[in-house]
């Protein structure tokens, strides 16, 4: 690959790079910026990591009869306890919307009553 300067910019990290071989526009702010990014999403990823290597430990500790299930069962019971979280969640969120949905009906309604003109049904 060949790098040379496309248009300058006042601030040199501003400053257009042009990659030959294949056509790639791109400043060195954009190269540290995703670089900054991309420290970021390491350290995010392995503190999940350990944080999720500790639950491991301490439900194998603390609930032996795990590690004597198949893989299978595992993922069977994990699907189950996620359905069970979504559709919990789910029924909360429904009876919130509908309730929105109904409000919206009686407002439109007292719209329709005090600007007839806006009832285009």
């Amino acid at each position: 690959m060949e790098y040379t300067i496309g248009e300058k910019a006042e601030d040199i990290k501003d400053t257009n790079i042009i990659k030959k071989g294949v056509i790639v526009n791109f400043t060195m702010r954009q190269v540290e910026e995703h670089e900054i990014s991309l420290g970021k999403l390491l350290k995010e990823l392995s503190a999940k990591k350990e944080l999720e290597e500790a639950k491991i430990t301490n439900i194998e500790r603390n609930h032996k009869f795990v590690l004597k299930l198949s893989e299978k069962n595992l993922f069977t019971a994990h699907m189950y306890q996620e359905a069970k979280a979504i559709v919990h969640v789910a029924k909360f969120k429904i009876k919130e919307v509908e309730e929105q949905v109904e409000e919206y009906r009686k407002e439109r309604e007292e719209i329709y009553k005090q600007v007839p003109e806006l009832n285009t049904k």
